[in-house]
């Protein structure tokens, strides 16, 4: 049981050493989900504001999002990037593969551990006769 308890911190701590960091937002990013956010404040809260000025806001906020100002993405006829050639989609799953590693390595070492010290008793049986 011992063992199992520090092979579980062991993993744990090559785990955390091993994960990177997230990927931080672009710029386009958030400009969107504060544009979203925005848009969801109006809608929610819009009728503690006068209706000229709820109007003209409203009118803006369709206005440059109809414009594409805060969208992230190109236009929707663009053809979707290849995974294999973008960078962050390599680390992503690199990053997967580290994770399952890290948990097959050291099940197969517990295995190989628990075989060696306690090995199968019909065998041993069948030497006997």
């Amino acid at each position: 049981m011992v063992v199992m308890v520090l092979v579980g911190v062991l993993r744990h701590q090559v785990t955390s050493i091993l994960t990177s960091p997230p990927p931080r937002p672009t710029l386009k990013a958030v400009r969107e989900a504060q544009a979203l956010a925005r848009c969801s404040l109006m809608h929610s809260h819009g009728d503690h504001l006068v209706y000229s000025k709820f109007d003209a806001r409203r009118n803006t906020l369709l206005e440059d999002i109809s414009a594409g100002n805060f969208l992230k993405t190109g236009p929707k006829n663009a053809a979707p990037p290849n995974p294999m050639t973008d960078p962050a989609m390599m680390e992503q799953m690199m990053g997967g593969m580290k994770k399952n590693v890290v948990m097959v390595v050291p099940q197969t070492i517990i295995m190989a551990w628990i075989n060696f010290f306690f090995p199968d008793s019909s065998s041993s049986a069948c030497l006997s006769h």
